[in-house]
This record gives structure tokens, C-alpha cells and sequence, in this order.
């Protein structure tokens, strides 16, 4: 009789390759440019192509806009690579010098909640949102120390 071995056995390599981590910086502020408040409430809104629509009662100046931009961010990574993109539900804006608010809300981003890196590992995020007007609004510039968090994940 010929006698089989009871066991086998074989070999894997065992590889790991690291990657470049996601990245994401900031190219453009979203402002919503010069508004005039009215008697009543209104609100703003900045679409992610930089268009700006108003309803209730605010004005918005043609003559002296200001500067009118959705966020831009360039986020950058492994080439073809897939993310998720979060943006808060919203945050408050605070008059410099003063304690009167506005709450900036419908955040929207382009892509929409997710986006895949192009062959050369990068592609740009647009963010805009509605800003929300109170009757008599005080004069001056509305900000927030903090800014506006926008996070990227590979997914």
C-alpha cells in the first residue's frame, strides 16, 4: 500500500498598497454679494452655477452686486477614486461688530452628495445655499468665525 499524506499546503503573497490620502481645499467664499433688506422677510439664494434669485421682500442692486460666488473646492486623491461629500443642514451667520443673525440653510453641492476623482486624481465641488433675510435686517457684513465645514471621504 502507498501511503497519502493527511495534510496539503500552499503559499500567498500578502501585498498592501497605500494610497494618497483625500484632500480638499478651498478656492472661493460663498457670498451672497449686496442685499437690501425690506419691511418683511426674504431670502437669497446662490445656485452652485453662481446664479442668485431673491423672494419676499429683499432687493438685490445690478448696479453694485458685489461679489456673488457659490463655495468652490478642489478635492484631490487617488485617481478615480470615489467620495462622499457632507455640508452641514445649515449655520448662522453673525453682523461683525453686532449680535443680529441670519441662518444660511438648503445647502446644495455639485455633484450632489458624492463625486469620483478624474485620471488626474482631482475634481472641483460648487456649494451654494439660502440665505434667510429678517424684516429690517441691520446694515453691515454677516459672517461666521467658523466657516462653512465641508468634509470628503473616499468611499
Amino acid at each position: 500500500m502507498c501511503a497519502q499524506s493527511s495534510s496539503a499546503s500552499a503559499t500567498a503573497k500578502v501585498t498592501a498598497t497605500i494610497v494618497a490620502p483625500i484632500k480638499i481645499a478651498k478656492t472661493t467664499d460663498l457670498s451672497f454679494g449686496n442685499i437690501i433688506a425690506g419691511t418683511s422677510r426674504g431670502t437669497v439664494k446662490i445656485e452652485t452655477d453662481d446664479s442668485r434669485t431673491h423672494t419676499g421682500d429683499v432687493t438685490l442692486p445690478t448696479s453694485s452686486p458685489e461679489t456673488i460666488t457659490a463655495a468652490q473646492f478642489t478635492v484631490s486623491g487617488l485617481p478615480h477614486a470615489s467620495y462622499s461629500i457632507a455640508v452641514p443642514a445649515s449655520l448662522t451667520i453673525v453682523r461683525e461688530g453686532g449680535t443680529e443673525m441670519m441662518v444660511v440653510d438648503n445647502i446644495t453641492t455639485t455633484p450632489a452628495t458624492s463625486g469620483t476623482l478624474s485620471e488626474n486624481g482631482e475634481q472641483i465641488i460648487k456649494i451654494g445655499a439660502t440665505l434667510h433675510v429678517e424684516a429690517n435686517q441691520a446694515e453691515g457684513v454677516y459672517t461666521n468665525e467658523n466657516g462653512m465645514k465641508v468634509t470628503v471621504a473616499y468611499q
